[in-house]
């Protein structure tokens, strides 16, 4: 029975002032409104964050299978550096020298 009491005391305290009851609880929420806000904008920064870095790993990706297949058609290393570079990539010269094993061997 105290428990509808007490809800019984906090209707009674609403009803005869409910302009306080409100701002007590404008007043209490406020902070927390104000942190959700916060929060919400750092999540927004890092989704955006990580997208761009998706966004540039696959076009290095792409970069790369490009400039493999260029490798395969058989443009020198001299033609394909130059054009890496332009693009922000490093010419890789591991692959280089493993395709020049392979024409070698065959």
């Amino acid at each position: 029975m105290s428990d509808v009491k007490a809800w019984a005391e906090c209707c009674g305290v609403g009803c005869k002032g409910p302009y306080g009851l409100l701002t007590t609880v404008i007043l209490a929420l406020t902070p927390l409104f104000l942190a959700s806000a916060i929060l919400s904008w750092k999540l927004a920064k890092m989704i955006e964050a990580r997208e761009t870095e998706e966004k540039k790993k696959q076009k290095r990706q792409e970069n790369i299978a490009k400039a493999k297949r260029l490798m395969g058609w058989g443009f020198s290393p001299m033609v394909l550096a130059p054009a890496l570079q332009a693009q922000g990539l490093e010419f890789d010269r591991r692959y280089q020298k493993k395709k020049a094993k392979q024409l070698k061997k065959d």
